[in-house]
């Protein structure tokens, strides 16, 4: 896969490359001391102000605080200081992507990735400007290299995401299987992974999925309730009942000890996938309740009842 049409920058290349660190693939969201280091670089840059390397910083910080109009105007400048530095380029093209100047910052970061080496934070966004482009193929292309460079549990499944979406789901299924051995076993990835196999009726792999995790986890509900879905995916209404009851006995005991606002939660999904809508709105609205701004509760409430006007408007 290329870049673009013409361009020297080949898969291949991708995969075999070493990965550079720079700047922009250091993670410092939420980090308490962000705006004491804007001061401390503006103070440097008051007394240096053509310091191309605290513009290049400066301009990093800003766009992680959220001020995209400054770190653009920081980067602009450290461009025109030095306009065939890789950093510039590198964090002016995250700065425009985060903007929604797509197509900018698209011919910056190839300017990265068609001189090498190779920037994983230039390819993952990349992917993402390619996905919201619809060129979903030359985007999982871009994920699969930079994934190959450093494993990341957001592009495992963004990746998985658009082979589902392009109807590869054996695909999808192999890369999270992969995703979870390079992920030390997170947990999103194996949600993803049984979703997969059992929309291309996997049961098998998918139960034993699911297996693993209950003979691990102290508190067994959410985890049956996902195995009974499964079987009556397979048509396995028995087994699908069983597993609900013994899920749903399993919530009463967690709550009896610990009512908590998650708690509930769990019990309402076990109720609801019993047909019991109506406890299942008593317990969302004890979880709400508990935990007023909890907003997987107020979804789903919310759900039951347009579920039961849609009902009652059919009568």
């Amino acid at each position: 896969m290329n870049a673009r049409r013409g361009s020297k920058f080949s898969l291949g290349m991708l995969i075999t490359a070493g990965a550079w660190l720079s700047v922009g693939e250091v993670t410092v969201q939420g980090h308490p001391g962000l705006h004491h280091d804007i001061e401390r670089i503006s103070a440097e840059l008051a007394q240096a102000p053509d310091c191309c390397e605290s513009l290049i910083e400066r301009g990093y910080l800003y766009r992680l605080n959220g001020d995209l109009s400054a770190s653009l105007a920081d980067l602009d400048r450290a461009q025109e200081l030095d306009p065939s530095n890789r950093d510039v380029a590198l964090q002016r093209g995250l700065t425009l992507a985060a903007l929604g100047r797509d197509a900018e910052a698209a011919r910056e970061l190839d300017r990265i990735l068609n001189i090498g080496p190779v920037s994983t934070a230039a390819l993952a966004v990349r992917g993402d400007i390619a996905a919201r482009s619809g060129l979903h193929e030359e985007a999982i292309s871009y994920y699969t290299a930079a994934i190959a460079l450093k494993p990341d549990v957001e592009l495992i499944l963004a990746r998985g995401k658009l082979q589902e979406s392009q109807g590869r789901p054996a695909d999808a299924a192999q890369g999270y299987r992969e995703g979870l051995q390079l992920c030390n076993g997170a947990l999103v990835i194996r949600l993803a992974l049984i979703s997969v196999e059992t929309a291309r009726k996997e049961y098998e792999a998918a139960n034993r999925l699911v297996d693993e995790e209950l003979a691990r986890v102290p508190v067994k509900g959410e985890w049956l309730l996902r195995r009974s879905d499964i079987y009556f995916a397979a048509g396995n209404l028995e087994q699908a009942r069983r597993d609900r009851e013994a899920a749903l006995h399993e919530a009463d005991r967690v709550l009896a000890a610990r009512p908590t606002a998650v708690h509930y939660l769990t019990r309402a999904r076990i109720h609801r996938a019993m047909g019991n809508s109506q406890a299942a709105e008593r317990d969302l609205q004890s979880a709400l309740a508990k935990s007023p701004r909890f907003a997987d509760a107020r979804n789903l409430l919310h759900e039951l009842q347009v579920e039961r006007d849609v009902s009652k408007a059919g009568e």
